[in-house]
């Protein structure tokens, strides 16, 4: 098991290519905090396997510890009902300490003039929860979204 001081990531994603951004983004942050700070811990869930009970609760345990819980998808729909029971019974069970929750959209997504709903949903989650709340696209700024 790892030590209570490495910084934890959990990466979610839908697709391969949303798979290859996220994965992409982990390796440049966790280069960068492993300089900064340390050992980082990842962990990455494709949406799809979160439809097993199973994985799906230990997916949310993992993401119940993580210091950032990254999401990567396409950014034009909603979270599968399953990803987001796993995503809110993980930080249900969270303690108070400071996380950030990441959303990384494709660059159609990225780029367009109105707020796709996943990111108004997921900042929605991360303000319930006290997360701090990320995400590339344009018309997102970057803030904590609140306290629990």
């Amino acid at each position: 098991m790892n030590s209570t001081d490495d910084i934890k990531i959990v990466l979610l994603h839908d697709d391969p290519v949303s798979g290859v951004r996220g994965t992409s983004v982990l390796e440049r942050v966790a280069g960068q905090l492993e300089a900064d700070r340390g050992k980082v811990d990842t962990e990455v869930w494709k949406f799809d396997v979160l439809r097993h009970p199973g994985l799906r609760e230990h997916a949310a345990a993992r993401i119940r510890e993580a210091d950032m819980i990254v999401i990567s998808a396409a950014g034009s729909g909603e979270l599968p009902d399953h990803v987001q029971s796993c995503l809110e019974t993980g930080l249900s069970r969270r303690s108070e300490r400071e996380a950030a929750m990441v959303a990384l959209l494709d660059q159609e997504s990225a780029h367009s003039g109105e707020l796709p709903r996943l990111v108004s949903r997921l900042r929605q989650v991360a303000a319930r929860f006290g997360l701090g709340f990320f995400c590339n696209h344009r018309r997102t700024a970057s803030r904590k979204s609140g306290s629990r």
